[in-house]
């Protein structure tokens, strides 16, 4: 099991419930034409918030992949 390292940042110009946002620094590239798990971006009204939103896109996409038999 992999260690994951995120990396919160705030954006103080969002709306309130969008302030930060959240990416795992192990598998987000930021690049536009980028595919998930490479482009998941968790956002929330705090850094727990936005972690747990993260934390709930990818499990969704491990659980896509893993029923579909992607990886």
């Amino acid at each position: 099991m992999s260690v994951a390292y995120y990396r919160i940042e705030y954006h103080p110009a969002a709306p309130a419930d969008s302030r930060w946002s959240a990416v795992d620094d192990n598998r987000y590239d930021g690049a536009v034409d980028s595919k998930p798990p490479a482009n998941i971006v968790g956002w929330g009204p705090s850094e727990d918030a936005a972690i747990e939103d993260l934390l709930d896109q990818l499990a969704d996409w491990d659980e896509e992949m893993h029923n579909h038999g992607h990886r």
